[in-house]
């Protein structure tokens, strides 16, 4: 129930599997449990940020790309048989409903600016610890919630978020203990080895196999870890040069978050390279978070599905792929 008296059902979170299970070596799916299979791994989530609306859109667009170029587009065909693309339209389902919410009568009309999670009691006491409501309907403000990307289990707490819960970047109680993140970090690890070691400056292999990006809105970037410290990363020529190639598709700027952007802690992008080792992207898609619905297609997709393809296409090993020759 939010802090306005609405019901709120909980809505599941969702991923789905592209992959071609008639050629050897698919991950297993037995109830909720899934197995490791051989095949590659490309990992897509979008709208951990609730109000960053248009980011389920290009998931699905990269989702509707795969099966209809299925058989086919020859280089869809490939890497549908021997990869597997797992994709997550909305890492935050309970926020993008309270986005929605706002547009009810009641609240006049216009969609919320919910960037946090449903969670109401913050502090697991059973007591509410921020009351504010409506949340905002322009832009940022004090609202809510957990701020899921600053809840990760890796480099989790300090500069970069904060432990007010009304805080637009609350960082939570505890490292991982939100639902959503704690369910995406055993998923994801289910998914691929764990190829780097546990010191901030251990490097992964340069075979690592894997890559995962993650959708945010916005700033027209891409952005590679670290974010929670100005260092670089032991993979950072590695981590730019495929950043860099990300850039030649969407024309965005290619950096480090703690030195271009702002220092960040508890995010999706430096646990997934901090604790598995495989390298991590967010892309910051667009100039606002709630464009013109006619934006994604006249811009958004077409600038970003090209990165996207190339993502998957050197999942295997990408930080030697990138390096060249190009693969087709």
């Amino acid at each position: 129930v939010t802090p306005g008296g609405d019901a709120l059902p909980g809505y599941p979170l969702r991923a789905m599997r592209v992959t071609n299970e008639a050629v050897a070596g698919s991950s297993t799916i037995a109830g909720d449990t899934v197995t490791r299979g051989q095949k590659p791994v490309f990992f897509l989530m979008a709208n951990i940020h609730a109000r960053e609306i248009t980011t389920p859109e290009i998931a699905m667009r990269f989702l509707d790309l795969l099966l209809d170029g299925y058989g086919v587009d020859a280089d869809v065909t490939w890497l549908v048989d021997y990869h597997e693309i797992w994709i997550v339209p909305t890492a935050n389902p309970d926020g993008h409903w309270l986005v929605e919410l706002g547009e009810q009568e009641e609240y006049g009309g216009l969609p919320f600016y919910q960037r946090k999670n449903a969670r109401l009691a913050n502090l697991l006491d059973g007591v509410d610890d921020c009351a504010i409501w409506p949340p905002p309907t322009n832009g940022g403000g004090d609202h809510f919630g957990v701020d899921l990307n600053r809840n990760h289990s890796f480099a989790w707490g300090g500069e970069g978020s904060s432990p007010e819960p009304c805080s637009p970047v609350f960082r939570g109680p505890a490292a991982a203990s939100e639902n959503e993140v704690a369910q995406l970090e055993a998923f994801i690890s289910a998914l691929v080895p764990d190829q780097r070691g546990p010191e901030m400056d251990d490097p992964a292999p340069d075979d690592t196999t894997g890559l995962f990006i993650t959708l945010h809105s916005f700033s027209n970037l891409v952005l590679w870890p670290w974010g929670s410290i100005e260092a670089p990363a032991p993979n950072k020529d590695d981590l730019q040069a495929i950043g860099d190639k990300f850039a030649t598709y969407n024309g965005y700027t290619s950096c480090q978050p703690s030195l271009c952007l702002y220092i960040t802690n508890g995010a999706s992008d430096d646990w997934a390279y901090g604790e598995l080792g495989i390298p991590a992207f967010t892309f910051e898609i667009g100039d606002e978070f709630m464009p013109p619905y006619s934006e994604i297609d006249a811009r958004q997709w077409p600038d970003n599905a090209p990165a996207l393809f190339y993502a998957a296409k050197i999942a295997r090993t990408p930080y030697q792929t990138v390096h060249g020759p190009d693969v087709s």
